[in-house]
Order: structure tokens, then sequence, then C-alpha cells
């Protein structure tokens, strides 16, 4: 199922998205300690080591909520750079997207449902 970008609408799949882009675009860390700071960034950890993850992945055009479900922007919105900033319908994405996770928790299948129901008719 396709989860899609809150920003860029561009769809991304799910499986793609847990369990692959992390590690496609996280090249910063040792082999040794990659596979806990992943699976503690996927699960929504809230440590410093997922803060460091974050802040890579962020540089590489990726910025999630709680999860990586949860796609705010992705490295496809470099295209339309400017030109989302300040727009409403992009601004109720994100939020959308933010209560959901705060709702569901760590029921992924369930976010990546609610998620594509909402992309599908929230417009």
């Amino acid at each position: 199922m396709d989860v899609y970008c809150a920003t860029c609408q561009e769809p991304w799949e799910d499986f793609f998205m847990l369990h692959e882009a992390v590690w496609d675009a996280w090249d910063g860390i040792d082999n040794s300690s990659s596979h806990l700071l992943i699976q503690r960034f996927l699960s929504g950890s809230k440590t410093s080591l997922s803060s460091m993850l974050r802040d890579d992945l962020k540089e590489k055009g990726w910025v999630f909520g709680k999860t990586v479900i949860s796609i705010l922007e992705c490295p496809c919105c470099a295209s339309n750079a400017g030109e989302d900033e300040g727009n409403e319908l992009v601004k109720r994405r994100k939020a959308i997207r933010l209560e959901v996770e705060a709702l569901l928790g760590d029921d992924l299948d369930g976010l990546i449902s609610t998620m594509s129901d909402i992309d599908r008719y929230a417009e």
C-alpha cells in the first residue's frame, strides 16, 4: 500500500519505507550499531540516537512524524522547494498525520491504512 508525502503527495510504498528507505538513506554509522539505532527509530523511540538519525535523514530530504510512515517531507519535495510554504492544505495534512499517529500509537498497519484513507478523501 502506498503512503504519501504530506507536502508533495509523492507516493511511497509502505514496505520500502519500513524496510529499505532508512537503511538506504543513512550510511553515517558503522554496521555494528546501525541495526539497533534504526530499530529504535522505526519504533518511534525518542532517544538521542534516533535524534541523530532524524538529523541525518533531514539533510537527505526526509522529515517524519513519530514513525517513518508519517512522511512530512521527502526528497521529492526539493523539486518544489518553496512552492508549498504557507500552503494551508499542506499544513492541514501534516497536522492530521501527527494527530493520527498520536491516536494510533504503535499500530503501524492501522496507521498505514488510516493515512491512505486520509490522503484519498481529505482533499
